[in-house]
């Protein structure tokens, strides 16, 4: 890819994110089931596991859309990446609608164990995309932008 005369390769920029997630994952989710089991029990644990699937599965899609986002031209990047976001938006909505007619299942560790990954693994992403896009995107001094 390239944007303002600078190749990008989106190839390594996906491979960051993707070896930041696995690593951000392998961390939180063992200690938030801990805590979880720990704190509340069996039906706690479940909600909380099925918490970090649904965010684990919303960040997979979201870097298949980033790969195939990237292979198309720059212009329809910020596009295809915005409607790309607010379809996963009324997804995960949907999602948790559902699940909150599951009696059995604890909401709130559904919840919050689904926050505290989502929030982590979102930092991770926009950490990447500044680290390698952040200097692509400035407009120059003097420019108009």
């Amino acid at each position: 890819m390239e944007t303002s005369g600078k190749v990008v390769d989106s190839g390594a920029f996906l491979r960051s994110i993707t070896r930041g997630d696995i690593i951000a994952c392998c961390v939180m989710i063992p200690l938030g089931l801990i805590v979880a089991g720990l704190i509340g029990g069996k039906g706690v644990l479940v909600g909380a596991a099925i918490g970090f699937a649904v965010a684990v599965a919303n960040a997979a899609l979201s870097i298949l859309l980033m790969k195939w986002a990237l292979s198309l031209e720059p212009q329809y990047l910020p596009m295809v990446l915005m409607f790309s976001y607010l379809g996963r938006l009324i997804a995960l909505a949907a999602i948790f609608y559902g699940l909150h007619f599951i009696s059995a299942l604890d909401m709130l560790a559904v919840l919050f164990s689904f926050l505290a990954l989502y929030v982590a693994l979102t930092w991770i992403e926009i950490a990447y995309a500044w680290k390698t896009f952040g200097a692509v995107l400035r407009t120059p001094a003097g420019g108009e932008g």
